[in-house]
C-alpha cells in the first residue's frame, strides 16, 4: 500500500496565468546581478501584469521564482498546520515545503529532475537551492538539512542514485497574492493572501520576511532571496489542526439497526458488519479528538491525510514528539491504533 500525497484536498491547481508572466514581469538574474560575494541592495522595480501581485505593489528586482517558495510555505501552514521550520523541530516542517516547492518548480519545468511514480530526484546541489530559498538560516549555513529517516513521507535518499527524492504532489485550488511589500533595514516584509482560486476568496493571510541571498547564489541558482519567517496574520477557515478546536462527541451506534440520514433502513442481523461500519463516518476534527484521547492531550498532532488499511479508511495523524509514530483513526470512529509507516509503504502497528 502506497500513499499518494495531494497537498490540498481539491483538484489540480493551475496558476498558469500567474506563472507565465514571471519571466517578463520581474527582473532576471543575469548580468545586472550584484558582484559575487557582495550583499549589495537589490534595486526595486514595479512588477506589472502579474496576477500574483496586487495593483501598485512594488517588488524587488530579481524576485522571479520566489513566488514558488512563498506558495510552498503558506500551503504548509494552511493545509498541514505546521509552523515555519526552525532547526531541531519536526522534520516534516522542513521536508513538506521542500516537496511542495519541488512539485511547483517541476510543473513549470524550471528544474531538471529524475522522476519515478512517487518522487522527483535531485542531486544535493539542487536540494541546497530549494532549502536556501525556503530557510534563511540554511542559506547562511546556520543549520543543516533536517533529519531524514524511513518515517518521513515527504522525502527520501536513494543510495543507488546518490540523490534526494521529494514526494510529487499538487496544491489543489490554492494560490497566493502579494498585497504589500516593505523594505525594512536588510530585508523585506511581504503580506501575502492565500486564496482559494475556485471560490475566489481569501482563506489565510501571512506576513513573510525575505532576505537577499549572496550574489554568487543569485547568479548560479534559481532564487535571489531567502524566506526568514512566515507568520499567520489571519485565517478565515480553521483548517490548521495545531489550533485549539471544540469537538463534539463521537458517533453513537444502535446495536440493532443501521441508521443512515436519520432513517432506519435495515436490521443489522441481516447485513454484513463491514457494510454497516462503512456507512458510518466521522470528520477530521472528531478523528483528532479521538487521537488525543488515545495518546493524551500533551502531544501535538499533524494531519497527514487518509490511508486505506484492509477494508477501511483511516485518518493519519503524525505525532510531533514521536517522529517515528503515527496515530490512525478509522473513519467510522471505532478503531484507533498507533504505528509506524515503513518506507516500502507498509505499516507496523503497536501491540
Amino acid at each position: 500500500m502506497r500513499i499518494t500525497q495531494m497537498w490540498k484536498k481539491s483538484a489540480l491547481f493551475l496558476l498558469a496565468g500567474s506563472l507565465l508572466v514571471l519571466a517578463t514581469g520581474c527582473g532576471s538574474s543575469g548580468d545586472s546581478s550584484p558582484e559575487a560575494g557582495s550583499t549589495e541592495e537589490v534595486v526595486e522595480k514595479e512588477v506589472k501584469n502579474a496576477n500574483y501581485v496586487a495593483d501598485g505593489i512594488v517588488l524587488p528586482e530579481h524576485f522571479d521564482n520566489m513566488i514558488y517558495p512563498m506558495e510552498a510555505i503558506t500551503v504548509e501552514q494552511y493545509s498541514q498546520g505546521l509552523t515555519y521550520y526552525q532547526n531541531g523541530e519536526t522534520p516534516d516542517s522542513f521536508w513538506f515545503p521542500m516537496a511542495v516547492l519541488s512539485s511547483l518548480m517541476a510543473e513549470e519545468d524550471k528544474v531538471d529532475r529524475e522522476y519515478d511514480s512517487e518522487f522527483y530526484y535531485y542531486p544535493k546541489e539542487q536540494i541546497d537551492q530549494f532549502a536556501d530559498a525556503l530557510f534563511y538560516d540554511y542559506s547562511k549555513k546556520k543549520m543543516p538539512l533536517a533529519d531524514l529517516d524511513e518515517s518521513c513521507l515527504y522525502a527520501c535518499y536513494d543510495e543507488e542514485k546518490q540523490k534526494y527524492g521529494l514526494l510529487c504532489g499538487n496544491i489543489g485550488d490554492l494560490g497566493i497574492q502579494i498585497v504589500n511589500c516593505s523594505k525594512i533595514n536588510d530585508h523585506y516584509e511581504l503580506e501575502v493572501e492565500l486564496i482559494n482560486t475556485e471560490r475566489k476568496d481569501i482563506v489565510s493571510e501571512y506576513l513573510i520576511s525575505m532576505y537577499p541571498q549572496m550574489a554568487d547564489k543569485v547568479s548560479n541558482g534559481l532564487f535571489a532571496y531567502s524566506i526568514g519567517s512566515c507568520d499567520l496574520i489571519e485565517s478565515s477557515e480553521i483548517d490548521e489542526l495545531g489550533t485549539d478546536l471544540e469537538y463534539g462527541d463521537g458517533p453513537s451506534i444502535d446495536e440493532d439497526y443501521d441508521i443512515v440520514d436519520g432513517d432506519e433502513i435495515t436490521d443489522n442481523s441481516q447485513v454484513d458488519d463491514s457494510e454497516i461500519l462503512n456507512q458510518i463516518t466521522i470528520d477530521k476534527e472528531e478523528a483528532l479528538a479521538l487521537a488525543k484521547a488515545y495518546m493524551g492531550e500533551d502531544y501535538t498532532f499533524t494531519f497527514r491525510g487518509k490511508v486505506t488499511i484492509g477494508e477501511y479508511d483511516y485518518y493519519d495523524f503524525a505525532i510531533k514528539e514521536k517522529s517515528t509514530k503515527d496515530v490512525l483513526v478509522c473513519i467510522n470512529g471505532l478503531d484507533v491504533v498507533s504505528g509506524r509507516h515503513n518506507k516500502d509503504g507498509s505499516w507496523s502497528f503497536d501491540q
